[in-house]
Order: C-alpha cells, then sequence, then structure tokens
C-alpha cells in the first residue's frame, strides 16, 4: 500500500439538506474546532492542523476526537455513496518505462461490486455503528460542494490514494476518496488494492493512521511477523492484504461510532512512557488479550507528546502491554520525528487486568536505550 494522504477541507462543503440554510449565514463557514482523529497524535511540522495542540498533556481519548455531523450522517443513519462515472475507468494504464495495461472495466459501474466489498469491510462490525450504501455511477462528481460522498479516480495521481474530509464547525460533513488509476484498476484483483479503498474508507469514518504491528524492516519493506503477530491493521502502512478488518481497525471505528450500549461492556488502560527519564513521544504502545475467546485482539494507540497513552474499548480480561519502535522507513516516516527509541520492541511481561467500566492505570513504563526483552 502505497501514497497514502488525508486532507482537510474547511467549511466548504455540506450536505444537501443543510446546503440552503447554512448560505443565509455567513457565520456558517469557519474553520474546525481543535479536535484528534481516532487512532491520535500530534503532528510536529503541521502546527496548522486541525487537530495540533501545542502543550497537550492528558493522553487523546476518543471522547475528543473528530467526528461526523449528526445533519449529515446521524447514529443509525445510512450514509448514501456514488461513483464517479470518470471516463478513467476505462482508460488504459500507461505508466513510463512500462507495458501499457488495459483497463478491467468496460465501464464505471463494473466497479460498483469492488466499491461495495470494501463498503462491506467498515459495515459489519458488529461493534460500530456503521450503515453506508452505493447508490451506482454518478455523472459530474465535482468533489466539492456537490453534497456527495464519493469513490473517484484522480488522473494526476501517480499511485496511491487519499481522501478530502469535508469539516464545517469541527465536524465531517462528507467525505471523498480519490484512487490513483493503478489502484483502482487493481482493486478486481490485488488484495493490496483492495485493502488500500479500505484504507482511505477508514479515513472516512474519521480514523488516523494506526501503527505497523511489530516489524522487521527488509529492503526498505514493512513486513509483519506471522508467527508472533497478524495481519496488520488496515489504517496501518504495513502489509495487510485481507478484506477483514483487524481488531485493531474495528475497535477505532467502534470508537468513534458505537453501537448502543457498546462502550458500556469494555474498558481502558491508561499509562506513561519513558525512555532514559525522558518522554518517549509518538511510539505505538499495543495492548494484546491473552484471556478470554479464542482468536486474536490487539488493540493500539500512540503515545502523546509528554509519552502517556489511553487504550480505549477494551474486552475484559488479561493483556500484554508492548511499547513499540517507530521506523524511519516505509510510509509512516513523515511522523519519525517522534521515533525516540531505538532497537527492538519492548515487552511488559506482567498481565494487565482490564475490568468491564475500569480504567486501569499501570505504572510508569521506563524504557532505557539499546535494552530489548527476547520476545
Amino acid at each position: 500500500m502505497g501514497g497514502f494522504s488525508l486532507s482537510e477541507r474547511q467549511g466548504r462543503r455540506l450536505p444537501s439538506r443543510v446546503w440552503v440554510a447554512l448560505l443565509v449565514l455567513a457565520t456558517a463557514f469557519v474553520p474546525g474546532k481543535d479536535a484528534y482523529s481516532y487512532l491520535f497524535w500530534n503532528r510536529l511540522r503541521e502546527r496548522n492542523a486541525p487537530d495540533y495542540r501545542p502543550g497537550a498533556t492528558d493522553a487523546p481519548v476518543a471522547k475528543d476526537a473528530l467526528r461526523w455531523s449528526t445533519d449529515a450522517w446521524g447514529s443509525g443513519g445510512m450514509l448514501e455513496w456514488v461513483i464517479d462515472d470518470s471516463p478513467a475507468w476505462t482508460e488504459p494504464l500507461v505508466r513510463p518505462g512500462r507495458d501499457t495495461e488495459p483497463s478491467p472495466f468496460a465501464d464505471a459501474s463494473e466497479a460498483v461490486p469492488y466499491v461495495a466489498r470494501a463498503l462491506a469491510a467498515w459495515s459489519v462490525v458488529e461493534t460500530a455503528d456503521i450503515r453506508w450504501e452505493l447508490r451506482g455511477v454518478a455523472a459530474d462528481v465535482s468533489g466539492a460542494q456537490d453534497s456527495r460522498n464519493s469513490v473517484r479516480i484522480d488522473p494526476e495521481r501517480e499511485g496511491g490514494a487519499n481522501v478530502d474530509r469535508w469539516i464545517v464547525r469541527g465536524e465531517i460533513v462528507a467525505c471523498d476518496v480519490n484512487l490513483s488509476q493503478e489502484v483502482a484498476h487493481r482493486i478486481d484483483r490485488r488484495a493490496w488494492a483492495m485493502s488500500t479503498l479500505i484504507h482511505e474508507l477508514g479515513h472516512c469514518i474519521g480514523l488516523r493512521h494506526s501503527a505497523v504491528f511489530p516489524t522487521w524492516d527488509s529492503f526498505g519493506y514493512l513486513e509483519s511477523l506471522p508467527a508472533v503477530w497478524p495481519n496488520d491493521p488496515h489504517l496501518a502502512y504495513g502489509t495487510t492484504s485481507i478484506v477483514d478488518l483487524t481488531h485493531d481497525d474495528a475497535v477505532g471505528a467502534s470508537l468513534l461510532r458505537p453501537v448502543p450500549g457498546w462502550r458500556d461492556t469494555t474498558g481502558s488502560i491508561h499509562g506513561e512512557v519513558t525512555l532514559d527519564g525522558a518522554p518517549a513521544r509518538f511510539v505505538p504502545v499495543y495492548a494484546t488479550r491473552i484471556t478470554g475467546p479464542a482468536g486474536y485482539e490487539a488493540v493500539s494507540v500512540f503515545s502523546n507528546e509528554v509519552g502517556r497513552f489511553t487504550l480505549e474499548g477494551l474486552a475484559p480480561g488479561e493483556y500484554q502491554l508492548v511499547i513499540g519502535s517507530l521506523l524511519s522507513t516505509g510510509h509512516g516516516g513523515f511522523i519519525r520525528d517522534g521515533a525516540s527509541i531505538e532497537g527492538r520492541d519492548r515487552y511488559l511481561l506482567t498481565p494487565v487486568t482490564v475490568e468491564i467500566g475500569g480504567e486501569t492505570r499501570v505504572p510508569r513504563i521506563a524504557l532505557t536505550r539499546g535494552r530489548a526483552a527476547s520476545p
């Protein structure tokens, strides 16, 4: 998966049912309030970003996350999507130095089952209130101020994909997924292309990037250790090649759009990580469930500027905590300024107990540079 990005468009596109009313009110078009997307971190360089909070000390939590406007997509509501009827769906893929590839699609409507499949990957999460419907192909999807959520081909993109999330008064009101022609022409036969579309739809829900599970770097590629960890989350820059969401993806979506009563069945873990006595900033913290029903359950978050973290949406049971390193290779490099930990991943071998409704606080996790526990 490559070339992902996420852009926030402030106060420029609105759902049709509120469009006329807001045109009357000039004050409606205001920048979004400071908000976090889930999963969280503060971005050092992008100080004008809507989710940047200088000097923040509290670990970000789901209640502070960027969410959809209830007018655009309220609880139990259906969010409608369309595919842009662009000729790019049928045009051959031309890449310098490579053979020209014919399009697998005779028209844009042939992409419908694949986009529907990507949408369904999120809507089947039982703990998340995600109901959306693909209404087919539509002409003249402009990508701005047309009140439609769309999947489009961006002919200017050389690879990967991105989304435009349209934000009014600090809430999401619409989302457009922009695929490169290379990704779009492969969603019918390449798992990485389907995973790319699923990844971007996760951004449209409100998720930002999560961390890859503990990995090793081989010639610039991020690869999971399958004997220890499952597939990387779709929202991570890893090597996920399946359609089904990981537990990490499902919990993130559920925290943003929980079904009634789900939060009452979960608990949380709170803590702080230091490295050589200083805050370990923006490092991934993984909680892996080691008791309960069969199956692999792992949830991750990033520590904040002062090394604090909160893991939410955890089913009751015993968990092992792992402190990971942000690698300097791969597509996550734009946040590597926070990667203060070197070496292998750190394992907290003492199990952590999570109870329903409980807030488990663990002692400060003090790391020393260069020391690693063998898994």
